[in-house]
């Protein structure tokens, strides 16, 4: 839910005085946290939980999300063969009872005998009159070129089902982040920091820090709510999501089979989004921005290090966001579908399945696949981690 409040932006500056009173100093944070590690383990009972929740006064801060890697939201929607032809590395949707209607009389009688003919012929029927298409489409995106160039031989397959999955889009069909992602990316790194502050990462006692944010108990981040972002600049793109082992023994981002056919938000496309909140004992908007970089720099990290050798467009959009060279007002965080499953768990208590086999699996804490965005199903060296985005406050009030 947008958030309705019009707070003026002014410049990404780290000397930005309004930026600094916001986040403060994130080594406090963490300095914090491996004080309360030196005490001895003590399980806060749930009458103290329910006992420090005095709120405060709300208050807004706006933040601008830079997408550092390509980004799918999904919402169920897809491009369906029907309505929706490529041509040049370019996919025009249109709508079906529009292209009839703008069809010559001579040709009304040849889409409907196609479509009694099947997918195929119906298929067809589009690409001959894909002129036609294109005139009415009321969306265009880009295609990988990998894609477009292996599209009609995929449709070759009588069993292929060439649907796209669409990211979520808009009103004016402009790809955008909905604030629910957000929301739910920034509670994950929150509860894992409220886990290791409080509980000392004691799986014991990660219940307790689950209904903190359950909507049937404390749910203290009703408090906290992000709204649906603004687009500033934004392009999507639609190619291949590709799965690739994490620890490979030559190094190679050797293919495999599994991939999927995906539009994804483009790097470097440029979003803001209000935050409302109240603080009290557990919301803290300076320990919540902290826990950002906390949870999601190490899976940058090892990300980093596990695809360097296949991704050149990674090590330079994303490799400069470390910890030493980030500004004190900005802060990663990993939004949307093929995050992995690190990004949407919590150290300590992660379990993991993976499958070892066609009818067998096993737990472990981590995933040993990442999804990646190709340009093709073989893809080896341009490909790139889904996700990554970085915030910056730019303006409180």
């Amino acid at each position: 839910m947008a958030i309705k409040k019009d707070i003026p932006s002014v410049p990404t500056d780290s000397n930005n005085s309004n930026s600094k009173n916001i986040v403060g100093d994130v080594k406090k944070v963490s300095s914090q946290i491996q004080e309360t590690k030196k005490e001895p383990h003590q399980s806060q009972p749930n009458s103290a939980i329910e006992n420090n929740l005095t709120l405060g006064k709300w208050k807004n801060i706006t933040v601008r999300a830079t997408t550092l890697s390509p980004v799918h939201v999904g919402n169920g929607d897809v491009f369906e063969p029907t309505n929706f032809i490529i041509d040049q590395n370019i996919l025009y949707h249109f709508d079906e009872a529009l292209l009839i209607k703008n069809l010559p009389l001579t040709s009304i009688a040849g889409f409907t005998n196609s479509a009694e003919r099947g997918f195929m012929a119906l298929h067809q029927f589009i690409k001959t009159n894909k002129e036609i298409a294109k005139k009415v489409s009321f969306e265009q995106v880009k295609v990988k070129i990998g894609l477009a160039n292996g599209y009609e031989k995929k449709l070759e397959n009588p069993k292929a089902k060439f649907y796209i999955n669409k990211t979520s889009k808009n009103g004016n069909k402009q790809a955008y982040i909905p604030g629910s992602s957000l929301k739910g990316a920034i509670a994950t790194a929150y509860m894992e920091f409220l886990f290791e502050r409080d509980f000392k990462l004691n799986k014991a006692d990660f219940l307790k820090v689950e209904n903190l944010f359950d909507i049937r108990s404390e749910q203290i981040f009703k408090d906290f709510k992000v709204g649906d972002s603004r687009v500033i600049k934004s392009s999507s793109t639609i190619g291949y999501a590709v799965n690739r082992a994490r620890k490979r023994e030559n190094g190679i981002c050797e293919p495999n089979t599994l991939s999927n056919i995906v539009e994804t938000i483009d790097s470097e496309s440029i979003f803001e989004i209000d935050i409302h909140y109240r603080e009290n004992k557990y919301i803290n908007l300076q320990n919540i921005l902290a826990s950002l970089t906390r949870h999601y720099l190490p899976i940058l990290a090892s990300t980093q290090n596990e695809f360097k050798t296949c991704s050149i467009t990674l090590m330079q959009n994303i490799a400069k966001y470390t910890i030493a060279k980030l500004k004190p007002n900005q802060f990663l965080i990993r939004v949307g579908k093929y995050s992995g499953a690190r990004a949407i768990t919590v150290k300590g208590v992660r379990n993991i399945k993976v499958k070892t086999g066609e009818r067998t699996s096993e737990n472990l804490p981590e995933e040993t696949t990442s999804w990646l965005f190709a340009n093709n199903t073989s893809d080896i060296k341009e490909i790139e981690p889904f996700g990554w985005v970085l915030l910056e406050v730019i303006s409180n009030s």
